[in-house]
């Protein structure tokens, strides 16, 4: 199960789930990423080299985001954690993930 941990926003071991695993297993598979740690950077801008993600509907609280990488359609459930960082659901979201330091 992915996790993540951000002390800022009061997250600790906050869990990724309904497709969102599976969008990072390609991304850091095709990036050739260390799947036991990496940073993830996102934004509602875009960004150098940024993948991009868009906002699909609400449901229980939390967001679907669709994206395609490399000719594949993959879409993914943000829990309500994601209002940690937003007031409302970005109609775009833009990120990157990168080998952790």
């Amino acid at each position: 199960m992915w996790v993540f941990d951000d002390e800022e926003v009061g997250l600790s071991r906050e869990p990724f789930v309904c497709g969102v695993p599976e969008i990072f297993d390609k991304l850091l598979l095709g990036k050739r990423i260390s799947a036991h740690s990496f940073n993830l950077i996102f934004s509602g801008q875009p960004f150098p080299n940024s993948e991009h993600a868009s906002w699909s509907k609400g449901e229980d609280g939390g967001n679907w985001y669709s994206m395609d990488i490399e000719g594949t359609q993959f879409t993914g459930w943000l829990c309500p954690a994601l209002f940690r960082y937003y007031e409302q659901a970005p109609s775009d979201l833009y990120f990157s993930v990168q080998k952790a330091a």
